[in-house]
């Protein structure tokens, strides 16, 4: 698991709130969304053996 500064450190993003919403679980990884100024951010962060990969996208509220 990560913590939410861990993931800010990380992924360079704004600090909000990460909830981990039913179904959401995928291969070696979770999916995490934060709701911030009208855009969805939905972080996917995969695990790995040899480290951390994470990984940011972003979706728009108006796409």
């Amino acid at each position: 698991e990560f913590t939410t500064d861990e993931l800010i450190k990380n992924l360079n993003i704004y600090k909000g709130t990460f909830t981990r919403p039913k179904n959401t679980l995928i291969k070696k990884g979770l999916i995490g969304i934060s709701k911030e100024k009208g855009i969805n951010n939905t972080i996917i962060y995969q695990l790995t053996t040899k480290g951390k990969q994470f990984i940011k996208t972003y979706f728009n509220e108006h796409a």
